[in-house]
This record gives C-alpha cells, structure tokens and sequence, in this order.
C-alpha cells in the first residue's frame, strides 16, 4: 500500500472509531501530500471508499469538508460541512469548518453564524470565541456576550461573570444556553439571590416547573421582599392550574411593591377565570391605566363587564382591544357575544335565517345577516346578502356602507369605492363612510383626492383618530411635511398605540430638520414594536445624525438587513366601527 494512503488511513480510522476525541483539522502537508495530481487522484479515492461505507456519518463529511479547505474548494467544503450539520447538528468543528470557508469567500457575517452556534454548543469554546473576536463585523449581541465569556475566562470562579452570560443569554429568549451560566452561578456562590431567581425563572421557561419552583425557593429565602419571584411562583401554578396558588402568589407580589401592568393584567384575568370578574375589573383597569396599549388587557375588562351586565362600556373595551389586534379571534368572539345581549333580533344568526324563510322579500333580515357574515370575515356570503338587501331597498344606506367595506376587504378597491359613494350619498351624515372611501383612495396613491374625504370624517366625527392619521400619511407623501406632522400629532393625542403614527410623526419631523423630537418620535415608535426593523433603522439614522454614533452603531446591528417587518403604509387597516 501506498505510505501516503496508510498514513491517510489510519488518521481517518483513528477519528472514526475515537468519537470522544476532539476533532483536529489535518492539513494536507500534515499527511504529507501537496496539491500534485497524484495526491489528489489518492485523496478522491479515499474518500469516495469512505463515502461508499459510511455515507451517513457526519465525522467523514467532516474530513471531507476540511480537505476541501485545504485544497480551495470553498463551496465544495461548504457544502460537505452542511451535510455533517444536517446529520450532527451539535458536532462544533463542521462549523468551524464551514465558518473558514465562508470567511475565505468574503461571507463574514455567515461565518459569525457559525460561530456563535459553537458558542451556543459550548461558551466556553477557545478557538470559537477568539475567532469570532478577529471578525470585523461584531454584532450587538456579541458586543455584550462575548466579554462576559472573556470574563469567564479570565476569573471561572466569579458568580457574577456566569451570571451576567447567562442573563444575556436569558434576555435573548435563548433559555437552554442560558440554564448553564445560572446552574454555575449558583454553584460557586449560594447566597446569589438573583441567580437563583433567573435560574428558577429559565426552569419555568423550558417548563420544568419543579425544578422552577426549588430554585425560586431559595430565591425567596435570601431575598424576601422581591416581588418577582411571588409572580414566576403565580406564573408557574397557572401553568400547573394551581389557580388559587396563584392568586394567593398575585396578591403577596401586589403588597410588596407597585406592580407592573403584565402583573396586574395575569391577576385580573386570573380572578375572571374564577367568576370574580367585579373584583377583576380594578386590577384590569389599573393595568391599562399603565399601559393603554395592551390589546389584551381591554378584552379582559371586557369580561368583566360583560359579566357585570355592563354591556355599553364591554362594547367600547372589546373595541379598544380590536383597535390594537385586529385579527385576535376571542376579541371577536367577545364582541360578538356582547352585541348579542345588546341586540338578539340583530345577531342570532338562526332567528335571522328563519326570518328569511318566512318572507324573503323583507330586506332586513338579510342586511343583518350580511353584517355578521362580515363580522365573521366571510365576505363573499356577506355581499351576497347584502346585495339582496339593496335588491328589495335601493334606498339602504347601510347595506351600501358594508356591502362597501366587504368588497374593500376582498381589494375589490373600484367597486368598494362606488359603493361606499352610493352610502355617502344616501347617509351624508355617515363618518366612516367618508373614512373608508378616502382610505381607499390613498391605499391606491391618490391623495390629493382622499384629503377632502378624511376631512369631512374627522368633521363628523372628531372621535375617528383614524381619519387623522390617514390625512397626515397622505400629506407626508405629498411632501406636505410640517402639516403631516401637526394632523399625526392629532391622531397620536388620542390614539398613542398607533406605532405607524409614531413612525410617520418621526419621519415628518426628520424631513423638517428637526432632529431632536423626531428621535423622541421614533423611540415611541420602536417601543411599541421594538422587532420592527423599520423603525429601528430610521431610529439609528437620526442618531448618527445628531452625533450619537455608537448608539446609532449598536441600533443598526439589532437589525437584520434581509428580513422586513413592515406593513407599508397602515392605512389599510380597518378600525372596529362601534
């Protein structure tokens, strides 16, 4: 046999069958062979025999990948390393692999992938983490977890260090990477309250509750007054539907310190589960009061006073939280039932059906039926009802104005347009009439056109913050930017949860220079969303304009240039009309 091939073999053979060893890349000058035709005709051979007796095994895909390396072949290596992935996604050396040919490509931020996945796999990686340190693209994230690690290295024995890694980790969702850091912390130091209290709140994310709860203990024991660890405790007997644990816990969390509003939406809601809905709707309220824009927490008024026979105010609660989640199906259910108990004859789809049977020529049954059919989303049975409706009474307003919005709906856009004309016509006192048809023209790029019909909504009905916003959308794309800005600020004023208000006050204020509030107006903006990638780029546009370029570095490193979350202009959407 051939010496070069023995020697090939048996290092091969050596990795194949010591599983437990760590992997070393072999060099081709390592085996003594160069890039001599020869050699290469020898290493294919060898590696078509291995390929032939274990094409599964993700050690052999390994070599080959890194023999690829070696002889130039990026791509070819790149792709032997993704199949070793694919068959051993938790063997760190493919990445690494796959990390030096995408660097060699110039794909720095693919490599910085691969990178962090070994970190995930193993934090404590040497090569990993020093590696990653020399890539000149360092993103958010690494510009906090990776000194963590440095100081680990530095000092293992520092709680404190294996804390700080793993809450990194924790925040970032990641809660499997993060156990680890806590589980140390705790170790090197018992009386860390905090990471007791992390590690207790990580065990309850992955859902091991009994292990959650250990820690948790020991949390409460060296830190009684901590608030939070009463709510992990109450979060973790609701998932157990330990319910009166909870509450018992909701309530100790409540007396220690001023809750937040998350706290007092769960303790709400959890005492409406219970039929306590008159004692629900205080903490309900204060949680809004503290935070107005969380859709859930008005549906939860909502049942409490539905169940209080309060069903005018339920109706404006469940309204509030359609405004904010539009497509959230209990939000519809609840006001349909509330409308219900308001207006049976209206809403019983049953009785209407009936009623149509027993005389088809009445068109109000069928009008009623159309607007539950929109209600439920089934637009096409509810423009069928609703054009019988207009068939037995032109004169109906109202089966024009729905039959308008399910056509809208369907981006059936002309023809929504010449109905909700024939309403406007027939009930020129209709608000949202108006509304709708001027939003149609400004989702179609005819502003100019849908000013006076906005207007006109907002003059019927100062209430409609949506008119406001959808006039100084259209004004910003006039270039109209000043009195963008002052009609936006009008919709805010009575609307603050619309995030795209905020985003477009912003903008406005950038196009008139005005630097300062337009960050002010942005930040609102990517509170409310903070995962829109929109609205933080522009966020970090207006800090690199103001001399705030570290902060504006670290914004655009949040962002992943490939992936929008953007829905245009949202004037499309459509507000609940009461």
């Amino acid at each position: 046999m051939n010496p070069n091939w023995e020697r090939i073999a048996v290092i091969i053979l050596f990795t194949l069958i010591s599983p437990v060893c760590a992997y070393e890349q072999v060099t081709l000058s390592d085996l003594g062979l160069s890039l001599e035709s020869d050699d290469l005709e020898m290493i294919t051979q060898v590696l078509e025999d291995l390929l032939s007796k274990k094409p599964r095994d993700p050690l052999v895909w390994n070599y080959i990948a890194n023999l690829y390396l070696q002889l130039g072949s990026y791509k070819e290596a790149i792709a032997s390393a993704n199949q070793s992935i694919a068959l051993n996604p938790h063997h760190p050396d493919a990445y690494l692999i796959r990390a030096d040919a995408y660097e060699l490509i110039g794909e720095k931020d693919a490599a910085q992938d691969d990178y962090r996945e070994v970190l995930l796999q193993n934090p404590l990686h040497p090569e990993a983490y020093f590696r990653s340190q020399q890539n000149s693209t360092v993103s958010a994230f690494q510009q906090s977890y990776l000194p963590a690690i440095q100081a680990i290295l530095l000092n293992p024995n520092d709680s404190w260090s294996q804390f700080n890694a793993g809450r990194i980790l924790y925040d970032r969702g990641e809660f499997k990477a993060a156990l680890p850091f806590f589980e140390e912390a705790t170790r090197i130091d018992r009386n860390n309250a905090w990471a007791y209290f992390f590690k207790g709140s990580t065990f309850r994310e992955l859902e091991l509750y009994s292990q959650a709860l250990i820690a948790l203990e020991k949390a409460r024991q060296l830190d009684p007054n901590n608030s939070g660890i009463n709510t992990e405790m109450a979060y973790i007997y609701e998932a157990r539907n330990k319910t009166n644990d909870a509450l018992l816990q909701y309530q100790e969390a409540i007396k220690k310190e001023k809750p937040n509003s998350f706290v007092l939406y769960r303790y709400g809601s959890l005492l409406n589960t219970l039929k306590k809905e008159r004692e629900a709707i205080l903490p309900i309220n204060m949680s809004i009061a503290q935070d107005p824009c969380f859709a859930p927490a008005w549906y939860q008024g909502a049942v409490s006073l539905h169940a209080m026979g309060e069903e005018e105010e339920a109706l404006r609660y469940v309204t509030h939280a359609l405004e904010l989640s539009p497509t959230e199906e209990r939000f519809i259910a609840e006001r349909n039932a509330i409308l219900t108990k308001i207006s049976p004859e209206t809403r019983d789809m049953i009785a209407i059906t009936a009623a149509i049977a027993a005389d088809p020529r009445v068109p109000e049954p069928y009008y009623f039926r159309g607007v539950l059919n929109y209600d439920s989303r089934e637009y096409e049975k509810a423009i069928d009802d609703l054009t019988r409706a207009i068939q037995l009474d032109p004169l109906y307003a109202e089966a024009w104005y729905y039959r308008g919005l399910s056509l809208f709906e369907l981006g059936r856009f002309d023809e929504a347009a010449c109905n909700l004309d024939r309403a406007i016509l027939l009930d020129p006192g209709n608000a949202w009439a108006y509304y709708h048809r001027g939003n149609i023209l400004a989702r179609t790029g005819q502003c100019t056109y849908a000013l006076p019909y906005l207007t006109r909504a907002y003059e019927l009905d100062p209430s409609n913050t949506w008119a406001y916003y959808t006039k100084g959308t259209c004004l910003y794309n006039l270039t109209r930017y000043a009195d963008a800005l002052m009609y936006l600020n009008l919709s805010l004023y009575k609307n603050p949860c619309n995030a795209w208000g905020w985003y477009y006050a912003g903008q406005s204020a950038v196009q008139t220079g005005n630097y300062e509030d337009a960050g002010a107006l942005l930040n609102r903006a990517r509170n409310l969303e903070p995962s829109n990638t929109e609205f933080t780029r522009a966020l970090a546009g207006v800090l690199s304009e103001t001399g705030n370029s570290e902060q504006a570095i670290y914004l655009y490193n949040l962002t992943d240039p490939f992936t929008e979350n953007s829905c245009g202009l949202c004037i499309g959407c459509n507000p609940v009309k009461n």
